[in-house]
């Protein structure tokens, strides 16, 4: 079993996601892809996963802000800060555009939700072989419950910026790729 996350405001291995190099080739793979552009990255609750659990990372309003880091030939590395994120409630639809915290497949006051992430000017050329890539959260609150969620794209290159739109998240097309992630508790 992984280890825990005992310690809030903690950043280490523990909150970093898997490889998603597979995710982020998909996206720079499409023809219209071009150096500069934003990507979307979604995470919902696996759809094998049966528990209750939930991971709540900074959102950057109190602590740090997820960053994407990746690896690609003809660059060594290319590290960016999370520009907008939302929380989506899946019942509703509602999208929180404000929150302090990302809460990771459910919310307790809310329920189930997508969260989505948005990277600004991602500078890889067009059809780089990407070498690796993950995302560096902070964890913001302790959690113990089992979880898988699922990683993917958002498909849409250059995609628009979040909004306050009803299913806003859920909307987006995703890419076929995608990861799973077992986070560990904390």
């Amino acid at each position: 079993s992984p280890p825990s996350w005992q310690v809030a405001d903690q950043t280490s291995a523990l909150q970093q996601t898997p490889d998603i190099k597979v995710l982020i080739q998909a996206l720079v793979a499409q023809s219209s892809w071009r150096a500069g552009n934003s990507l979307v990255i979604l995470f919902s609750r696996a759809p094998s996963d049966t528990s209750d659990g939930s991971r709540s990372a900074s959102s950057g309003r109190s602590g740090l802000i997820p960053q994407l880091h990746i690896t690609y030939q003809t660059v060594s590395a290319l590290d960016r800060v999370s520009t907008q994120f939302c929380e989506e409630t899946l019942s509703t639809g509602f999208s929180f555009l404000t929150s302090s915290d990302l809460e990771l497949s459910d919310d307790i006051d809310y329920g189930p939700q997508r969260v989505g992430l948005r990277f600004d000017t991602i500078t890889i050329p067009p059809r780089a072989t990407i070498v690796s890539a993950f995302i560096q959260f902070e964890c913001d609150e302790l959690s113990q419950e089992a979880l898988t969620l699922r990683v993917f794209g958002g498909r849409i290159v250059a995609p628009a910026s979040f909004t306050r739109n009803s299913y806003d998240l859920t909307t987006r097309t995703g890419t076929e790729a995608y990861a799973l992630w077992s986070p560990p508790p904390w």
